[in-house]
């Protein structure tokens, strides 16, 4: 894919208008996944999950500027734009069109920021908060920064046009907002993490949501904020962006219904939980084609996608593995499963800087797409396992049993997200089970 150089071009303002509009609202993506997985956790562990979400974004954004976003997209070396060295407020020549190369930097961090808050879903309750801190700077410096290299990196050819930079944008990949690399990645790294630190102590007691409301503000959040992130990855204020936009709203409307339908068909009822995952799992599908597909095409993903999404926690329930909120199921599935429908409804039509997918005879796309999801999916998941062991025999992945039977709100943040406690109370107490559930659960916190 390749496309014309704006090196030395004045900045356009209305195009860094937009692109400092999406990084806003690609930042409140993280909150918004803050409230949805906090709505879904326990009460007892509201507090915990919600800051794994925002510390992530605290200790990314460090480590983007320090060297991240070198790594990730430079094409001097992990360290030629470390601190920001030569990344100015003149448009970079590769990255966005007439926009200030900070301004790009800005915008990729928000990326980054939010993809070990996705993972975070897939442990919550029980992971040590200290090493939580040093995984997410050593997954997003060893996972996600070399995926972002493979195939979003670019740089300036002989001729003076922008090209790709990583093997994958070589070999042809496509990935207009992410599926692969923020979505795939962090859904096979919460595969990888849940397996590695095990169960909950209470895993044969299914985790049921707390706060609704939570729940749908977190969905809320996501769904606004997700026009910014497929949308501004068009590094413009163009039709393409609105192409974008568009079509993550309708995938997301499409996998919202879907997933009411497949409830209301089996269950009987309409479960606000499950139409909010839905909703995501749609808009998860439909990033990595949300620049290259037909608005028709994106009902088909939305649709797709939610009945993977769906499906896929049906499996997790029956092999009983704990991932806890389901990231595998609608990040890791949905995620790749959008990128290989990219490789079957992609058009020049709608993006003239690429060739087509295999609906519209061009085969090779779709084998394009599949090793691009088969090598973000396997480097995701052994890498994040190699993280883990690696952590485990230094400083320990998981909680003692009895900081995480008291919860840890308690454990780690000095209280519960909501006070229950009585006025004249000096301690706040986590509200437990009886002591008889507790040994009969507890038989299963190693496995």
């Amino acid at each position: 894919m390749k496309a014309s150089a704006d090196f030395g071009q004045a900045i356009d303002s209305g195009n860094t208008a937009w692109m400092l509009v999406s990084s806003a609202l690609v930042m409140l993506m993280t909150p918004g996944v803050a409230f949805f997985y906090a709505g879904l956790a326990g009460e007892d562990m509201a507090s915990n999950t919600m800051m794994m979400s925002f510390v992530s974004m605290a200790i990314v954004t460090v480590q983007f500027w320090a060297f991240g976003y070198s790594a990730a997209f430079g094409s001097h070396g992990v360290f030629g734009w470390a601190g920001y060295s030569n990344v100015g407020e003149t448009p970079s020549g590769t990255y966005g069109t007439g926009i200030p190369h900070t301004l790009y930097a800005f915008f990729e961090t928000q990326f980054a920021a939010v993809t070990p808050a996705e993972l975070s879903g897939g442990i919550v309750g029980r992971m040590k908060f200290g090493t939580f801190l040093l995984f997410v700077l050593l997954w997003t410096s060893i996972v996600y920064d070399p995926l972002v290299y493979w195939i979003w990196s670019m740089r300036i050819d002989d001729t003076w046009t922008v090209a790709a930079l990583g093997w994958e944008g070589k070999m042809g990949a496509l990935d207009f907002g992410g599926g692969t690399v923020i979505h795939v990645s962090a859904g096979f790294g919460a595969l990888a993490a849940a397996l590695m630190v095990g169960k909950r102590f209470n895993h044969g007691d299914p985790i049921k949501p707390h706060n609704v409301p939570l729940v749908l503000l977190g969905c809320t959040f996501l769904w606004f904020g997700w026009f910014g992130f497929n949308g501004g990855s068009a590094g413009a204020a163009d039709g393409l962006a609105a192409a974008a936009a568009i079509n993550t709203h309708l995938s997301a409307s499409a996998g919202f219904l879907t997933w009411v339908l497949l409830e209301y068909a089996i269950h009987r009822k309409i479960d606000p939980c499950g139409a909010a995952c839905g909703a995501v799992a749609g808009m998860v599908t439909i990033t990595p084609g949300s620049g290259y597909v037909y608005p028709w095409a994106s009902l088909i993903f939305g649709i797709v996608g939610a009945i993977v999404g769906f499906v896929a926690v049906a499996v997790k329930n029956k092999l009983r593995y704990d991932d806890t909120l389901d990231v595998f199921a609608i990040h890791g599935c949905c995620g790749l499963v959008g990128g290989l429908l990219t490789g079957l409804f992609a058009t020049s039509d709608v993006n003239p800087n690429i060739i087509g997918g295999a609906f519209y005879g061009h085969g090779m796309q779709f084998v394009y797409q599949l090793v691009a999801q088969c090598v973000a999916a396997s480097y995701a998941f052994l890498v994040t396992m190699a993280i883990l062991v690696a952590l485990k025999y230094t400083v320990g992945l998981r909680v003692s049993e009895d900081k995480e039977i008291n919860g840890l709100d308690i454990s780690y943040h000095g209280g519960l997200a909501y006070d229950y406690s009585n006025h004249g109370q000096t301690n706040v107490v986590a509200m437990m089970p009886a002591m008889s559930s507790l040994k009969e659960t507890s038989s299963e916190y190693n496995e």
